[in-house]
């Protein structure tokens, strides 16, 4: 379904940009408007990317920690007895 919903958006914006009456005046009006806020957006990629790594890291440091919530949930895990049934699936 996702596949369709691309195709369906990524043909209309073909249309839309290529269309050989008011395509040319669309397509200048993009790069133009690409042109005057490039920088405005890559600056707030980088920063965007700059705060997932940190929070990431972050994330990651405390799942590490012996003792973390998550460290005991996977010895309780691990160390539990196999599921009624014999356990194979």
């Amino acid at each position: 379904m996702k596949k369709i919903l691309f195709g369906v958006l990524l043909g209309a914006a073909a249309m839309y940009y290529l269309d050989p009456v008011a395509g040319p005046d669309r397509r200048r009006k993009l790069s133009g408007s690409w042109a005057d806020q490039k920088d405005t957006v890559l600056d707030a990629a980088r920063t965007t990317a700059s705060t997932v790594t940190s929070v990431s890291q972050g994330i990651g440091a405390r799942v590490s920690e012996p003792g973390s919530e998550a460290q005991t949930n996977g010895k309780v895990l691990s160390e539990s007895s196999p599921p009624k049934g014999g356990g194979k699936t």
